[in-house]
């Protein structure tokens, strides 16, 4: 009894928003849309505690201080082109916990904000229209003159600066919360890492927005509010199972997908030129377009498939590609995706530290032990790394895929300057790494489509060696027996996750050039218009 006080505020009956919007569910089940402020204040009714708060905070530091490759290069000023403010992210959370905060809803959202944290302006005087409306087809393609009274791309460059973390390159960041098609899961429908602006994974902070449209002659005013989804109506009843269900600590690993975790919507295949398909991957297509072969590459995660498949099947597609009479051109549209894996590309030029003759396998005590006296310059700052690891994940196996190919010494008809690299910047991790090499190693063209007019936009972003989240280091630290050792985080006393880089990317051609913080655009620039955004296939962008 004692612990529920602490935890939840003094709730009288009739009066818990978090058991007001279970029954109402139960009165319409297939409809049900709860209220925005009901959702709030179910949110707002767990207590916040100073005591768990600092726990949690000395449990991120601990992760951060010891294993965030860039926690020293995030407090240096920004490559010139490149938008988002230094940061000392161990100073700002120590900050959090100085804040008055009425419940722990509050303080987890600061941490998020904290996080990623990306704060800057830029101005631009592009139009900005409508893609697709679920609740009035008819404003397809009215333009967005002003949002809750204000200037469209004033509000939306806002956005993009404070509530985006996808690139440190604003442009990058503004196209991701526009809409745009991507192929996903064998469909195209709109991209799960894009229109961010309409699709929240956060409450927001208003119920609703209101927009000034121009439609042809007329002047149209609509306000829409937010409408909220949940698949978990059914697994809790009140705050008390609320809290037990969702927010008290787990053992068990559920990891939310902050992008894709959104019911599919509306496919946009049958809007497409389908007659130039050459080979359907499911993960990626390839097309004829005049005498341009184009490969539109969704993903790489192999997940529960087996990856033989998956990269025999991609090989076909080329192969089949370059059996067209004519095939001069060839363009890779590079997907929305961030967790490709860069195996699928495997050079034997990867670029690493030399590694340890007697680096053994015996599991190391300390972080000195394991890294020993190599000093590395990252950029500007003076590192230490270990050399008694080295990173080759499933290259063997995918050399033996190529190997065992009929045409294994056939090659392909393209080279470098037959090809181009075609994205919109959301194009991050191994996907980076892929058009980064591709770009820096082979001079491939690279194209960026989209981002702010009067602008350079990037062609990749976040071209990081691989992504560890909490839960999966004290996975780690537990199995090396350092799960109780002092300077090691602890587990979070709430139900919470968060990713972080455990690996650094340099150029090839400059080793003290850290990819991450280097602001690499595109060679050329394409805009979208009303046709390419929904067929991108057969009405290239201008």
């Amino acid at each position: 009894m004692n612990k529920k006080k602490e935890i939840f505020k003094a709730i009288k009956k009739g009066e818990d928003s978090c058991a007001i919007i279970h029954q109402n569910y139960l009165k319409d089940k297939d409809n049900y849309n709860p209220e925005f402020d009901i959702v709030r204040e179910c949110f707002k009714g767990f207590n916040y505690d100073a005591n768990r708060a600092q726990r949690i905070i000395d449990s991120i530091k601990k992760t951060l201080e010891n294993f965030y490759p860039f926690l020293d290069q995030a407090k240096e000023s920004p490559q010139g082109g490149f938008t988002f403010e230094s940061t000392d992210i161990i100073r700002e959370l120590d900050l959090l916990l100085l804040n008055p905060y009425y419940s722990d809803f509050e303080f987890m959202d600061d941490i998020t904000s904290t996080l990623m944290k990306l704060k800057d302006e830029s101005n631009g005087s592009q139009i900005i229209k409508i893609l697709n409306d679920e609740i009035d087809s008819s404003l397809k393609d009215c333009e967005v003159i002003l949002i809750d009274g204000q200037p469209a791309m004033s509000v939306l460059t806002r956005f993009a600066n404070s509530q985006t973390f996808i690139s440190r390159d604003l442009g990058v960041r503004f196209n991701s919360i526009l809409g745009s098609i991507g192929l996903d899961n064998g469909k195209f429908r709109i991209s799960q890492y894009t229109q961010q602006f309409t699709k929240s994974r956060r409450l927001p902070s208003k119920s609703s927005h209101s927009y000034l449209l121009k439609c042809g002659i007329g002047i149209k005013i609509i306000n829409r509010n937010w409408k909220i989804n949940s698949s978990f109506y059914e697994q809790f009843k009140d705050s008390n199972s609320y809290w037990n269900n969702f927010c008290a600590a787990t053992t068990s690993i559920r990891i939310p997908d902050v992008f894709n975790d959104f019911n599919p919507g509306e496919t946009f295949d049958n809007s497409l030129s389908t007659g130039n398909l050459i080979h359907d991957a499911n993960f990626a297509r390839f097309y004829l377009s005049n005498d341009i072969g184009i490969a539109v590459l969704s993903t790489f995660v192999v997940g529960n498939n087996d990856p033989t498949i998956l990269m025999n099947n991609l090989m076909t597609g080329f192969e089949n590609d370059a059996k067209i009479t004519d095939f001069s051109k060839l363009t890779i549209k590079t997907a929305t995706d961030k967790n490709l894996t860069n195996s699928i590309f495997y050079s034997s030029q990867y670029k690493s530290f030399s590694t340890s003759e007697d680096g053994g396998n015996e599991v190391f005590t300390n972080s000195s032990s394991f890294i020993g006296n190599n000093v590395y310059n990252r950029g500007y700052t003076k590192s230490r790394y270990t050399n008694q690891f080295s990173y080759v994940k499933n290259s063997i196996l995918f050399q033996e895929v190529f190997n065992s190919r009929d045409n294994v010494n056939n090659k392909l008809p393209w080279t470098a300057k037959d090809m181009i690299i075609l994205t919109n910047g959301i194009c991050g991790s191994a996907c980076a790494m892929i058009s980064q090499h591709l770009s820096e190693l082979n001079g491939v063209l690279t194209v960026a489509i989209g981002g702010y007019e009067n602008a350079p936009l990037s062609f990749s972003s976040f071209p990081g060696g691989q992504s560890f989240n909490n839960l999966q280091l004290l996975s780690s630290l537990h199995q090396i027996g350092l799960i109780s050792d002092e300077r090691s985080p602890k587990p979070f006393e709430v139900d919470a996750f968060f990713n972080f880089p455990i690996f650094e990317i340099y150029s090839f051609k400059n080793n003290l050039q850290v990819l991450e913080f280097s602001y690499r655009t595109a060679d050329r620039r394409l805009f979208y218009d009303e046709k390419s955004i929904r067929d991108p296939i057969t009405s290239p962008p201008k």
